[in-house]
């Protein structure tokens, strides 16, 4: 499939996305401005496509964030409802004005949306896992941490009881379990984002409002801001340094949320072997990926504990920010049965 195919097939998927938290429009527009011959938007985005190894989803998602920081005096136009076509000469002039930019941004920056509630899954699965190992420690590194929250939050009851009832799993709500902690790493690509960059990454509505609130929220709480976690400037492309930041470290556990959908598909499976070829005993690497590149509602978590293995597709969860319940995959139970996840109470039960 050629480069304007694939960025036309999956700018029809963003646009019909079920749900709409503020950049549906803005992808319809996308996706009508593609089908329309010789325009400044395809020229920009297939530029930035044959440029740099990035997933035709992330590539759009990261043109609308471009758009809201280059073009921010002509964004709301730019996002608004009315039909595309009379929309799509505002957005030819701001690319032919500020296409420099833009492109620039394109080429330089990744999506660094940092959710707060995402850390929630990946605590019970590190809290089950090892509690089968209680001699060892966990060295753990979520890698494309953003801005850097997820690995502080993992030290937090706290967070974990403001967050944790909003996401039913198919046992009920698990408890907060304790986990002896050696190292614990976040790791992006230079430039780290800042907080203004991660607010470009939100959308307008008041669901994103809502997402900011609890940023805020986590960003405030006095045990996530002493969390010991140490950063480092990485790019995960780079796996040969990759993996000899994860056997210097001798860290065990890793996360990629939201990350590996950046990426053309073949550089994914490379970084995973990578990793798993590179952590610790006993090794774990939590995956979780939106659904569809982006075009349906929810993610998916996968796992992986040895180079070479197939990923154990553990559960699905149908909000991406981490919000409703959470759904049993193929390979759940049996996990379970091995790592058996700590259940709150019900109601009546001692």
């Amino acid at each position: 499939m050629s480069p304007l195919h694939e960025l036309q097939s999956v700018a029809d998927g963003l646009a019909h996305h079920p749900q709409d938290h503020g950049w549906r429009d803005l992808h319809r527009l996308f996706e009508y401005g593609l089908r329309q011959p010789g325009t400044n938007l395809e020229k920009v985005l297939v530029a930035a496509y044959r440029a740099r190894p990035v997933s035709a989803a992330h590539l759009l998602t990261l043109l609308g964030i471009a758009l809201k920081v280059e073009a921010t005096d002509r964004f709301s136009v730019l996002a608004a409802s009315q039909p595309p076509m009379q929309r799509l000469p505002e957005l030819e002039k701001v690319l032919q004005d500020r296409g420099a930019a833009i492109g620039r941004l394109l080429l330089s920056r990744q999506n660094s949306f940092t959710c707060a509630r995402r850390f929630l899954v990946p605590r019970v699965i590190l809290s089950a896992y090892f509690s089968q190992y209680p001699d060892t420690p966990v060295r753990f590194a979520d890698l494309g941490t953003g801005l850097g929250i997820l690995p502080r939050q993992l030290h937090s009851r706290t967070q974990f009881e403001i967050f944790g009832p909003d996401l039913r799993w198919p046992g009920g709500f698990p408890t907060f379990q304790s986990l002896r902690f050696a190292a614990t790493f976040g790791v992006d690509k230079a430039p780290m984002p800042d907080m203004s960059w991660v607010l470009s990454c939100y959308g307008d509505s008041s669901y994103y409002t809502q997402l900011h609130e609890d940023l805020d929220i986590a960003l405030r709480d006095p045990t996530v801001a002493s969390a010991p976690v140490s950063y480092a400037e990485l790019d995960l492309l780079d796996t040969a340094k990759l993996a000899l930041f994860i056997q210097e470290n001798e860290i065990n556990s890793a996360n990629l949320s939201y990350v590996l959908y950046e990426l053309q598909p073949h550089l994914r499976r490379l970084i995973i072997d990578r990793l798993t070829g590179a952590l610790a005993a006993p090794a774990l690497l939590i995956v979780t990926e939106p659904v569809q590149e982006l075009g349906q509602a929810g993610c998916q978590v996968n796992l992986y504990t040895a180079l070479g293995q197939p990923p154990i597709a553990f559960c699905q969860v149908s909000d991406g920010h981490f919000n409703d319940h959470i759904s049993a995959l193929a390979d759940y139970n049996s996990f379970v049965q091995k790592f058996p996840i700590s259940y709150r109470p019900r109601i009546g039960e001692q």
